[in-house]
């Protein structure tokens, strides 16, 4: 269990060093954003899904947080469907235009993998 933890600060201490400008960069953004009465829109396809909805419609969340929901996103009712159309040129452009975004709102696009 010790190496396992030990993995586990030197990757957060790897995060630090590497990526800590990058996300003050961020919280400033979602900061000003809130600030603007703006909305913060979260965006997930498979398995990222998940991750979008966290913010979204839970006790003590942001009310501004606003999750992308369609359900080709997630493995309802076909992974294979949802894998396939996530890799679509273009597929999201209707889903976004659904959910009238503003200059001062902010999306976050969540992935969890490396394909790009």
């Amino acid at each position: 269990m010790n190496k396992y933890f030990t993995g586990l600060v030197d990757t957060l201490q790897k995060i630090d060093d590497t990526q800590s400008g990058t996300m003050e960069q961020a919280a400033q953004i979602l900061a000003q954003t809130v600030l603007n009465d703006g909305l913060i829109f979260t965006l997930g396809n498979g398995h990222s899904h998940s991750a979008a909805l966290e913010g979204f419609h839970r006790s003590g969340s942001l009310a501004c947080i606003s999750a992308i929901l369609d359900d080709s996103f997630n493995f309802r009712p076909s992974a294979h469907k949802a894998t396939d159309l996530e890799r679509k040129e273009g597929y999201i452009l209707p889903i976004l235009a659904k959910h009238k975004m503003t200059p001062q709102d902010t999306i976050i696009i969540i992935s969890n993998d490396e394909y790009k």
